[in-house]
């Protein structure tokens, strides 16, 4: 029985999912208002409690991009799901992962600001109570308060923001914004954009606001934890993109903000992934470098925006949605492997992995293919979009040399190419330590390939990755639709339709030179070297025994790059600003324990007090 309950869920949310996919798709080209009604309207007069659901172009490629992620993840939770089955509790995880998708559906359809607030909220409770799943471990349940907390802060940035929009713009919906927020003052915007930017820098896990991230993603379970950094990270940046390049108007420091946070999450948190042995701690810094990445090729837009340079601003928004897509992509199918690798050997650490590759080959694929894509490997998904953002960069860059704008340009792309060499050692670090060489420990030893749940998740995942790069051309110009009418640009501007090296062509090509070059160079060493003589001999280890543990370990690969950059392992953001911050918490709830004396007068005091200031303020 309990069996039939956990598939009907989860088919349920395949459903569901689809629906979301299709909805998102009518939505591209015929925004729609979906529903609109006025909720306890017998109780409050104001109109803030109104339910708007609609789509707009923007909306609608992350409604795609949630429906295609929530099939992915349903399926893989029909097996993944079988470890809870056990507990009495395993219902309500897919349950759980329903109302997730559901929630972050509604942000995406919001049309109003209640509409958005309640479905932050429910998305950010409802992933809470996701990550604290397995509560009986104690730092899942230190993550999940921490996560909760830092989630809340940033919501109460967002209630101020849409409180000031309110107040000037006399209304409450999404479609007001648009065409009187530009028209506030100059001051009031640029406080409007960093209360946003606050609140959604803390959801995105931006450095230095990023404590959460790398405790929260690894405690929730893996396809959980998929979602939450394939999608739930995407619903800071849709807000990001929808209050900065279709309501106000931008300037350019306003991009320069995003460039160096931006820039500098990308660099540190490729840095960090490639010093973590934990294997979801490793994916979840790299999620802070991606939505790095986003935040940085976002800051190029908007000085661009702020510039009046129109193509170069649609191609960075352009880039910036499609690496959202593709970060989606590759990043649920990274951890979804993940998954997979603890599901086979109950080790969670890299150094107590290795020998994968022979014993888990379906798991391996997608994690190769998820590597690939993250390391920006043609003709793989990463490749595409960053390929768009370095264009978007050195034109930002080439046509700025006399101001500050293109020293900062020139900052990003210097960002994007050390970010890119950093991922590179990451992919290899997982790959190398983790699929090949010997097992380290019992569990790698005896390593089991997943469900076939699992396994059809994991290469209906792997396609869906490689087709996002097999046709960027059909892609781009989908998303053309989601631009505002000035950044919309002809694909001229970026290549020639006419030529050999087209972007429609430009995938094929290289996946050709790659079969091709390697069949070339195979020919050449059988014609010159002959067939391979192989001579099997036993491994000098000084006289002793060989052992597993004795090939490089995933420390051990990654101490050159730590040794050398070893001034970025300082922890600014714990040192200088959270654990002060936490100090004076305490501090401050030590001098105001006084109050609690145990005198009822006392008591009564403070009571009549908070009456009267209220009535003040209310008045």
């Amino acid at each position: 029985m309990q069996r039939i309950v956990h598939v009907s869920i989860n088919l349920a949310t395949v459903a569901f999912s689809v629906g979301i996919l299709f909805l998102g798709w009518s939505g591209l080209e015929h925004p729609t208002l979906l529903f609109a009604h006025p909720l306890f309207s017998d109780i409050f007069s104001t109109s803030f409690f109104t339910l708007n659901l609609a789509t707009v172009p923007l909306s609608s490629v992350f409604l795609m991009t949630l429906g295609v992620l929530g099939v992915l993840s349903a399926i893989y939770g029909i097996g993944y799901g079988e470890v809870y089955r056990a507990r009495f509790e395993g219902a309500w995880l897919d349950v759980g992962v329903f109302l997730f998708i559901a929630a972050m559906a509604v942000v995406f359809l919001a049309g109003n600001a209640f509409t958005f607030l309640f479905g932050w909220e429910m998305m950010s409770f409802v992933s809470y109570l996701l990550v604290v799943y397995e509560s009986e471990r104690p730092e899942v349940n230190m993550a999940g308060v921490l996560y909760l907390a830092m989630t809340q802060i940033g919501t109460v940035f967002l209630i101020l923001a849409f409180y000031l929009l309110h107040q000037f713009t006399g209304s409450y919906d999404f479609a007001v914004f648009v065409h009187l927020a530009r028209t506030l003052s100059p001051v009031l915007q640029s406080v409007i954009f960093l209360f946003t930017f606050v609140g959604f820098a803390l959801k995105a896990g931006i450095m230095p606001l990023h404590i959460w991230l790398p405790r929260a993603h690894p405690a929730a379970p893996s396809h959980v934890s998929a979602l939450m950094s394939g999608i739930m990270l995407k619903t800071a940046l849709y807000g990001l993109l929808l209050v900065n390049l279709y309501w106000l108007s931008p300037t350019v420091w306003w991009g320069v903000l995003f460039i160096v946070l931006g820039g500098s999450s990308a660099v540190l948190g490729a840095f960090h992934a490639t010093q973590e042995t934990d294997i979801k701690r490793i994916l979840a810094y790299s999620s802070i470098e991606n939505m790095g990445l986003l935040f940085m090729v976002v800051g190029i837009s908007i000085a661009a925006f702020a510039l009046r340079e129109w193509t170069i601003a649609g191609v960075a928004l352009c880039a910036t949605i499609y690496q959202a897509m593709n970060h989606a992509a590759f990043k649920s199918l990274l951890f979804h492997a993940a998954g997979s690798m603890i599901h086979g050997t109950h080790e969670r650490s890299l150094n107590f992995l290795g020998g994968l590759l022979r014993r888990m080959p379906y798991t391996s694929i997608a994690m190769a293919v998820g590597l690939l894509s993250v390391a920006a490997v043609p003709p793989f998904n990463g490749f595409m979009s960053e390929w768009l953002v370095f264009l978007a960069s050195a034109d930002l860059a080439r046509t700025n040399l006399h101001n500050v704008v293109g020293l900062f340009a020139a900052i990003a792309l210097f960002a994007l190419l050390f970010t890119g060499a950093l991922v590179a050692l990451m992919a290899a670090r997982i790959f190398g330590v983790g699929f090949q060489g010997e097992g380290r420990s019992p569990g790698a030893r005896a390593a089991h390939e997943a469900p076939f749940a699992m396994r059809l998740s994991l290469l209906m995942g792997a396609l869906y990755a490689l087709l996002l790069g097999l046709f960027p051309a059909f892609i781009v110009n989908a998303l053309q639709l989601t631009l505002p009418e000035p950044l919309r640009f002809s694909p001229v501007h970026l290549w020639y339709t006419g030529n050999l090296f087209a972007i429609s062509k430009l995938p094929f090509i290289l996946l050709f030179l790659l079969v091709g070059g390697g069949f070339f160079v195979f020919l050449l060493l059988r014609l010159f070297i002959g067939k391979e003589q192989r001579h099997i001999a036993p491994t000098w280890t000084c006289g002793g025994e060989r052992m597993a543990f004795m090939s490089y370990s995933a420390t051990g690969f990654s101490q050159p790059v730590a040794r050398t950059f070893r001034s970025l392992m300082i922890p600014v953001a714990r040192g200088y600003m959270y654990r002060p911050a936490w100090d004076f918490v305490l501090k401050t709830a030590q001098y105001f324990r006084r109050i609690q004396n145990g005198s009822v007068r006392s008591y009564l005091v403070y009571l009549f007090v908070t009456v009267i200031v209220l009535l003040i303020v209310v008045r």
